[in-house]
């Protein structure tokens, strides 16, 4: 492996530790490292993404070899020795004695050469241990279901552990905490306007793209060997787009029918758009909007990719009514702002910069977002609330808001979901919402809920 790639993950490590966000430096970087082979693109997106998965179970091996604490070391330094730390334990591609070496080669590359002894001896430290006892001798005593052991384990903050265990119980808590270390699938939305989810699985096919439907939803599809949407001229053609088999499911619930006007809130990067684009049809419209130019753009490369005619893509305000389209909407979709707790497993640095204080502030923030849109919904009109986090305080209890306070009846959706999903989650889709729970259900984190408006029915 050519330290160019180790050294290309190091300044990637440091760029998210600089407040970056993993999957836009994934994309950016390997958008602009196609002439790779495939191998290496792929060595370069699993050990940035391993390393940030597992910081703290890192950081514990770390401490037990260096003097110097993890946080007092240099940024650089710093990120060679987690991802070379990863490599040894979680990678057997590469011997550990050339993972070491190539770890000294970047430190003097880099200008680190007065520090190459450090990162040499700490590494060959690790080394030693592992080939002593294997994996499992830098982990705690698997019998030590405390909370300090379960976070070293599963590389899940302390708190984290402890709220999780709180809110779920602590055997669900850990089954929680494995599926977030478990590989997610790449889940594509089909664009059925152009052809039905069979015929796309034989394109793919005759592209080298293994697919087959999910069990949830039958026009969603897990793509098992994709390489680079870049090199997909199915993705080109906007045949189908990326979407969280959780996202796909929450846009189906809502039953939109064709014709229907929809406002989508907070819509960035817009799968939830063109879907219910697709399901309201040419005679429907789906105004779309996100607080940014640059969010719209995200928005607005999707629709145009998949030739979509009835959509509006704008910047919006989705805290602020526009008076202009009061009681304009037969639905509106609002995926507010939120932890995002349930997206651990694809984007792992969120655990590292969320805290429970935080939780009341962002659902405080999504009820401002969620009284700002309503009254543009007509009498009658759905809202479809959901956000992409695990926590009473954002979920349970801003539904609970929207019934009490905002005068909202829950519509129950359960027609609409998998009878497979059903029976891993419960039966709350009756009740008018649902929580996907990794560990439960194949799907990332994810709460769903459906309410109508008072007033005749549009």
């Amino acid at each position: 492996m050519a330290a160019n790639e180790r050294e290309i993950t190091a300044d990637m490590l440091v760029e998210l530790e600089n407040g970056g966000q993993s999957n836009r430096i994934l994309e950016e970087h390997l958008a602009a490292l196609l002439y790779l082979p495939k191998h290496a693109r792929a060595f370069i997106s699993r050990v940035f993404l391993g390393t940030t998965e597992r910081q703290i179970t890192i950081d514990a091996v770390l401490a037990s070899f260096s003097k110097t604490p993890v946080r007092k070391m240099k940024p650089l330094v710093r990120a060679i020795l987690r991802m070379s730390v990863y490599q040894i334990l979680y990678l057997d591609r590469v011997p550990d004695s050339a993972v070491t070496n190539e770890a000294v080669k970047l430190m003097r590359k880099r200008g680190l050469a007065g520090l190459s002894g450090f990162v040499n001896g700490v590494l060959r430290s690790v080394c030693r241990k592992k080939a002593e006892g294997g994996m499992e001798s830098f982990l705690p005593d698997p019998a030590d279901d405390g909370t300090r052991a379960l976070s070293i384990r599963y590389s899940m903050p302390e708190w984290l552990v402890g709220y999780f265990q709180r809110e779920y119980g602590k055997k669900d808590a850990i089954r929680l905490m494995e599926a977030f270390l478990r590989p997610r699938p790449v889940i594509a939305a089909v664009n059925t306007a152009m052809q039905s989810t069979e015929e796309l699985i034989g394109i793919l096919t005759e592209e080298g793209i293994e697919a087959h439907p999910h069990p949830y939803l039958d026009t969603a599809l897990v793509l098992d060997s994709l390489d680079a949407l870049e090199f997909s001229d199915a993705f080109a053609e906007g045949r189908f787009y990326i979407q969280d088999i959780a996202s796909q499911i929450a846009v189906h619930a809502a039953g939109i029918r064709p014709g229907e006007k929809i406002l989508d809130t907070c819509a960035a990067p817009g799968g939830k758009t063109v879907m219910a684009a697709m399901l309201t049809g040419p005679d429907g419209h789906v105004t779309s909007g996100d607080l940014t130019e640059r969010k719209v753009a995200y928005i607005q490369e999707n629709v145009d990719r998949l030739c979509l005619k009835n959509v509006t893509a704008r910047v919006y305000d989705a805290a602020v009514t526009d008076p202009e389209h009061l009681e304009t909407y037969d639905l509106l979709i609002c995926d507010v702002p939120c932890s995002g707790l349930g997206s651990i497993g694809r984007k792992p640095e969120i655990r590292y910069r969320i805290s429970e204080e935080g939780f009341r502030e962002l659902a405080k923030a999504g009820r401002q977002i969620l009284a700002a849109s309503l009254p543009m919904l007509k009498p009658g009109g759905k809202l479809l609330f959901t956000t992409c986090t695990l926590t009473t305080e954002e979920n349970e209890e801003t539904a609970a808001w929207l019934r009490e306070e905002m005068k909202m009846e829950p519509v129950p959706f359960a027609d609409r979901i998998s009878e497979k999903l059903l029976l891993e989650t419960g039966e709350e889709a009756e009740k008018g919402y649902l929580r996907l729970i990794p560990g439960r259900s194949d799907a990332d984190g994810f709460f769903i809920s459906l309410f109508q408006k008072a007033g005749q029915e549009t």
